[in-house]
């Protein structure tokens, strides 16, 4: 029971600080609505889920043995964010008025909803790649399986990241969605998409950096 709780903890205060997979999340609710957040949602948990089978079926082991592996796994994830952080921010800061006739505004709503950042098989295979969403699993997976069988561990495990994932990914929609509104302003607009694509790209430039690092020094 112990084990559980600690695990529900380390879940819950991941899930619920700032990270790539609640800024996703956030970004969805404001722009697109909540269909497209559920859809981020579905997709994080997804990817969650199956990145559990992979680490149940032996991907902890694997990269204790060969620790370049994971810092491949960070190379490809925080780079994916820099990218994609960059490109949130130079499209914002290309596009014009966002209403000057009622054509142009129809023409940005479609626009925005064509520019899209993410889908659901992309937030789905980002998990794979996610270093926070790697090592959450895997400290889960490692603290289950040293008190319960492998089974019931999986099982566990699976129950805590999709409960905890929905809960509080479901805030950060809720957040995003209460947001919306004051977004039709083209200022707070424009002030808002590049914070967000900072959140993104600073962090994870920061990581791509210390890991560049690390490799030269083997």
């Amino acid at each position: 029971m112990e084990s559980i709780l600690a695990v529900l903890s380390i879940a819950t205060f991941a899930t619920l600080t700032p990270g790539p997979n609640n800024f996703i999340v956030m970004q969805a609710a404001s722009k697109q609505g909540s269909t497209s957040a559920l859809t981020m949602i579905a997709g994080i948990i997804s990817g969650n889920i199956a990145l559990s089978f992979v680490v149940w079926l032996g991907l902890s082991a694997t990269i204790e043995s060969l620790p370049w592996l994971l810092n491949i796994v960070t190379l490809v994830g925080s780079g994916y964010l820099v990218y994609v952080g960059g490109k949130m921010i130079v499209e914002e800061l290309k596009e014009k008025s966002l209403y000057q006739t009622n054509n142009d505004a129809k023409k940005e709503e479609n626009k925005t909803r064509n520019s899209m950042h993410f889908s659901f098989n992309g937030v789905f295979l980002f998990q794979f790649v996610n270093p926070k969403a790697l090592l959450l699993v895997s400290t889960l997976s490692a603290e289950l399986g040293r008190v319960y069988l492998p089974q019931l561990a999986l099982a566990i495990l699976l129950t805590i990241i999709s409960s905890v994932s929905f809960v509080f990914l479901c805030i950060w929609a809720w957040l995003g969605h209460a947001f919306s509104h004051h977004l039709k302003q083209r200022n707070i607009r424009l002030v808002f998409n590049i914070i967000m694509g900072l959140l993104l790209m600073l962090p994870a430039a920061f990581l791509l950096f210390k890991t560049l690092i690390l490799l030269k020094t083997f």
